[in-house]
């Protein structure tokens, strides 16, 4: 430690001394957009996600433009949060573009990250909370020297790196499971007795409500498949304001378009009793039956719960558990059924509320399906099990690694910034 209490070969700076800073200033309401004219738009932290922001909004009368690998920096509440941006884009009055002198954007995203309470505590505001543009170029930081910062760039980014490689991966494989899904239940294409796919070799088609369906095949509904159990009615003073290993899942929990979302957790107090038939078991599938926004986005979608090893994932009474009542059906037949347009047809169609949408089981189980007849129906369920298995393993399995990362990461992150760990082997 040097004089002043920091790492040897360390010092205190300024931001604006070692970044140019650009403050945000948002066009006019009319030049926004969503079909791509102009340039992307971030207002604030709306399109934020771990580390590269979404686009979703275009102007056509751009203010402030930041050039591409820029880190936006939310100056309005939530104040000190950080993204890239990884093209040219426009920032609103909620955002700042900070570019480091040096060239580390890395470096200093990572920092940033590190800081993000401290910097909360150079807020100012009433009504919002924000930090003005002054507070942030007078913004004290601690670097390391250059082939340091450097060093611990390439650390922590190559985490974060593969991270996003398994996310696309998964997109990927959840792309090509549906993709089949749709070839063999959608346009008919499953294997015939022969191997061959059914409807371009020949096979067979009767008329029927839902249109030409195969010959054998009858019109039923999920209720023949499944049934819905509700969750446990936890009290609000059921929860802990600080993590436990009782994780209470809500919908907040399940992605638009369905699959697990490992976010928005609620904690159970250690001391409160509950039956154990509500704690949800690895690859059981959950339904959303509430969603709070207008377009409900999430209701009824399905997910996988995941595999846990020290947490107990718990049952709330707005998720309906999804219980098989034929073996012969295959679990990932009937999660992407449940991700199907048909079904969100019929879930949207009969769902309940304005400001909050709400499903029912006796709704879920309405939705019609075609069952497949008897001499085929283990032999096609069997097949596309064998298929689909090994690439929701695999999905399975990067998620898995990706929480293994994601736990590295956040442990090396405060170390390596504080130079708690002094990263050494500088230029190998």
């Amino acid at each position: 430690m040097n004089k002043k209490g920091l790492p040897d070969g360390w010092k205190e700076v300024k931001l604006g001394e070692v970044a140019n800073i650009l403050m945000g200033q948002s066009p006019k309401s009319e030049s926004y957009n969503i079909n791509g004219d102009g340039v992307p738009f971030y207002q604030g932290v709306t399109e934020f996600t771990d580390r590269n922001v979404k686009i979703k909004t275009f102007t056509n009368q751009p203010k402030k433009v930041v050039k591409a690998n820029t880190i936006l920096f939310s100056v309005r509440a939530p104040v000190g949060r950080v993204n890239f941006v990884r093209h040219q884009a426009c920032i609103g009055r909620g955002n700042a573009g900070i570019v480091m002198k040096n060239g580390l954007q890395n470096f200093l995203f990572y920092l940033l990250k590190y800081i993000e309470k401290q910097i909360q505590s150079y807020t100012s505001g009433t009504v919002f909370t924000s930090i003005n543009s002054k507070d942030l170029k007078n913004l004290p930081i601690k670097a390391p020297p250059l082939p340091e910062q450097q060093k611990i760039a390439e650390i922590l980014s190559s985490l974060d790196d593969k991270i996003e490689l398994n996310n696309q991966m998964n997109k990927n494989l959840e792309n090509m499971a549906q993709t089949i899904f749709k070839h063999w239940f959608v346009d008919f294409e499953f294997p015939d007795e022969n191997g061959k796919p059914y409807a371009s070799n020949g096979g067979k088609f009767v008329d029927s409500e839902m249109g030409l369906i195969p010959e054998g095949w009858n019109i039923g509904t999920l209720g023949d498949i499944i049934k819905i159990i509700h969750g446990y009615a936890f009290k609000g003073s059921d929860f802990s304001k600080n993590k436990t290993n009782l994780l209470v899942l809500t919908p907040g929990n399940v992605k638009i378009g369905g699959g697990f979302k490992s976010s928005k957790y609620k904690y159970l107090n250690k001391d409160i009793a509950f039956p154990n038939k509500y704690i949800f078991k690895e690859d059981d599938i959950m339904v959303t039956m509430t969603d709070l926004s207008k377009q409900g986005d999430t209701l009824g979608y399905p997910a996988f719960i995941p595999k846990s090893n020290n947490s107990l994932f718990l049952h709330n009474q707005r998720l309906g558990k999804v219980k098989l009542l034929n073996k012969k059906i295959s679990k990932f037949f009937l999660y992407y059924t449940m991700c199907s347009r048909k079904y969100r047809g019929t879930i949207l169609g009969s769902s309940t509320g304005s400001t909050v949408k709400h499903t029912a089981p006796k709704r879920i189980l309405a939705h019609k399906i075609l069952i497949q007849r008897e001499e085929y129906s283990l032999r096609i369920q069997d097949h596309f099990e064998n298929i689909i298995k090994p690439i929701m393993n695999k999905i399975k399995e990067n998620k898995f690694e990706n929480k293994h990362l994601k736990k590295v990461k956040d442990s090396l992150l405060p170390k390596l910034m504080s130079g708690e760990i002094r990263v050494k082997d500088f230029g190998k």
